[in-house]
């Protein structure tokens, strides 16, 4: 099988549990961008934060962004999106703010400002976050966090028995889905709680992506480390989990490659083939 279309997730699949990118993964990447698969970035991050993984790679990739919420090409094209329907964020919203937690709001557009509650609700982690991110934070009254604008997705940041706590609150409702991470940032490891809206997901985009490139879903490869990435890990042609991943993952996934640290993403794309 010669694959057309790789999905790659960020944090602790592309780059090593310290943020590297690795020289051979760098390599195994972009031969197989330059056999003509279109190699996509599929990451909970935002727009400005995955251009710059974008550019160690030297591609103008499409990035599959907020964990499927909005598809942008590196050089800024919108290509899809699939916001929190308002009435809904509004409503999660209103039940996470009600648990004394912070929303962190994520909206699209070139600014890509995050809107968020009064600073006496953050957690230490999004009190680190919004304090660095590098994107415009707008703090508002919890009942006019984003007026009439529908956000991206609602980010929460916190220790994890309370993200379980939220997550149990929140499971119940039927208009909105929800994913978890847990990633390395600025020294520390970061614990998140994303509510998207019910159609999206990294296999969502995926499949949008390969429309887009009309491409079908058996020539696709994906690969991730984490709980919001398994969907797309099912959706695609092959899915190859991380060795760093959990044990619910990688049952879940074709492959399991050894872990990022090892150069795993590296060792099981050099294995395949690519191209039209």
């Amino acid at each position: 099988m010669r694959y057309r279309l790789l999905a790659l997730d960020v944090d602790g699949t592309l780059l090593d549990s310290e943020g590297v990118l690795r020289p051979r993964v760098r390599a195994a990447v972009r031969r197989a961008a330059a056999a003509g698969c279109v190699v996509a970035l599929a990451t909970g991050r935002r727009f400005a934060s995955a251009v710059e993984v974008a550019e160690r790679l030297g591609l103008d990739t499409p990035l599959i962004l907020h964990n499927g919420a909005i598809v942008r090409r590196a050089s800024g094209q919108l290509l899809a999106q699939t916001p929190l329907p308002l009435a809904t964020a509004h409503a999660a919203a209103s039940e996470i703010l009600a648990a004394r937690a912070q929303v962190l709001a994520f909206l699209a557009g070139d600014q890509e400002a995050v809107l968020t509650g009064p600073a006496e609700l953050d957690s230490e982690l999004a009190a680190l976050y919004l304090a660095d991110c590098e994107a415009p934070v707008v703090r508002r009254p919890p009942e006019a966090l984003f007026g009439d604008i529908p956000p991206l997705t609602l980010v929460v940041m916190d220790a994890l028995a309370r993200l379980d706590a939220l997550a149990r609150r929140l499971q119940s409702r039927a208009d909105c889905r929800l994913t978890r991470n847990s990633f390395p940032l600025w020294g520390r490891q970061f614990h998140v709680l994303d509510v998207l809206a019910p159609s999206c997901s990294k296999a969502t985009a995926l499949r949008q992506l390969a429309d887009l490139f009309q491409v079908s879903l058996a020539e696709t490869v994906a690969a991730g480390d984490h709980w919001n990435d398994v969907e797309m890990l099912e959706a695609a042609g092959l899915g190859i989990a991380m060795g760093s991943a959990p044990a619910g993952v990688q049952a879940r996934a074709d492959r399991v490659a050894p872990p990022s640290d090892h150069e795993g993403l590296a060792a099981v794309l050099d294995a395949l083939e690519f191209g039209p």
